[in-house]
């Protein structure tokens, strides 16, 4: 959890800039929470990513049928740790360590993916998402980002030249 924590931190703060990190989760604290600087958010992250290293040192705890990611192959998680701290790196501009960085995803057998099921009856282990949309009546709730962006226009607005279709 961790893991995926640090990585969302990262995303966020790579995507929207500075984010709530400090007072977020404090809703009777702090019901309006401030805007953290990104390099603190990154920092956070980049702490917790170091924790869970540390978790994934030691050897138990990790089971096969809980971990949908990697089946319990502390390696493969450690391997995302140390590619995910390579792009921190990357981001904050600590170029020797993106160098000198190792045992990190070099191959799509490690990617970091939640690898969904093709079957579709009893039980029907595809995306939910998928499911819904693609049935024998068409698509329902999918809709492409890039073709969204596309008809909004230029301006991000109802400006003249949005496409009709919106």
């Amino acid at each position: 959890s961790k893991t995926l924590q640090a990585h969302t931190l990262m995303q966020l703060a790579d995507f929207l800039g500075d984010i709530p990190w400090s007072e977020a989760g404090k809703p009777n604290e702090f019901p309006k929470p401030k805007a953290d600087d990104s390099a603190e958010v990154y920092a956070a992250a980049i702490a917790i990513l170091a924790e869970a290293k540390a978790h994934f040192a030691i050897t138990t705890g990790i089971g096969t049928g809980t971990d949908l990611f990697y089946d319990g192959d502390q390696d493969k998680w450690i391997k995302l740790i140390n590619t995910i701290q390579m792009r921190a790196d990357l981001t904050v501009k600590n170029y020797a360590a993106v160098v000198a960085a190792t045992n990190v995803i070099e191959s799509t057998d490690d990617d970091f993916q939640f690898a969904y099921g093709t079957n579709v009856l009893t039980p029907d282990t595809r995306h939910p998402d998928y499911s819904a949309d693609y049935t024998n009546s068409g698509a329902s709730i999918y809709q492409s980002n890039w073709l969204i962006k596309t008809m909004v226009g230029p301006m991000g607005d109802d400006s003249e030249t949005t496409d009709p279709r919106r």
